[in-house]
């Protein structure tokens, strides 16, 4: 584990939170180990790539690291733990058991925050309810990529069930999601909003337009939903750094 600069993830008492990564390596969405599909701006695959641990040749393989994964019982301190940050733990290659080994960590430690995220959320379902210590997310860019996550993020049971609009790369305007008729499930929302533009070098590119972030900041209002706007907005006079639990960054 090592602390981070990841402004989202802090710990309950404001100290940076700890990236841990018991996996490494990402196929990507609709990826295989023989057709390895890369994200566009993948950060993850190109700091792999420069340390010399991964050939972007041949693909983010994933990997798993049996012996990180006494790192969070060592960790005495309340720490939040943004897990898997250098994987995608929820992809649909990774073995159950890699997902398993994971959580009975979180399960064990109790005392830390297990934050996760990820593009493939309908791989929660089947693994909840969640323990009182797991936050999940999914990643969106879209109206349409955060109703396929919200469908998903819906069915679990999980502390802080919340997306990451980033990069937002389209108009995001309504997070209520309706349940249909006669289901007898109330609405759905997240728990937390965090929003993005589209960076490159650390250097945001100005693809999130002004008027998309207003918006989606407006319909988290609405519905009382925290906003977290990331550093990447900040130059526009989006600073929002509001967390879960009515904690600000």
């Amino acid at each position: 584990m090592q602390s981070t600069t990841i402004e989202w993830c802090v710990s309950k008492d404001g100290s940076p939170g700890f990236t841990w990564n018991p996996s490494t390596g990402c196929l990507g969405p609709g990826g295989t180990v023989d057709s390895p599909k890369r994200c566009q701006g993948c950060y993850a695959a190109s700091i792999q790539a420069r340390w010399g641990k991964t050939d972007l040749a041949r693909g983010f393989m994933p990997e798993f690291h049996e012996g990180r994964l006494t790192e969070p019982a060592r960790r005495r301190k309340p720490t939040a733990i943004f897990t898997c940050s250098m994987a995608d733990l929820w992809g649909d290659w990774v073995p159950a058991k890699w997902i398993r080994a994971v959580l009975k960590v979180a399960l064990e430690c109790e005392r830390h925050t297990f934050i996760f995220l990820t593009k493939n959320p309908k791989r929660y379902i089947g693994f909840g309810p969640f323990p009182h210590n797991v936050w999940i997310g999914a990643t969106t860019r879209t109206q349409q990529e955060y109703s396929r996550a919200a469908d998903a993020l819906a069915e679990v049971e999980a502390a802080v069930r919340f997306v990451s609009v980033e990069p937002m790369l389209g108009r995001l305007y309504d997070l209520h999601r309706a349940t249909p008729p006669g289901s007898g499930r109330p609405g759905w929302k997240p728990d937390w909003v965090i929003i993005g533009d589209l960076t490159r070098s650390g250097r945001p590119l100005g693809k999130a337009k002004d008027e998309w972030v207003s918006a989606l900041t407006a319909d988290a209002r609405r519905h009382k939903i925290p906003v977290f706007h990331k550093d990447s907005l900040e130059a526009r006079g989006f600073t929002s750094r509001e967390l879960p639990g009515g904690r600000h960054a």
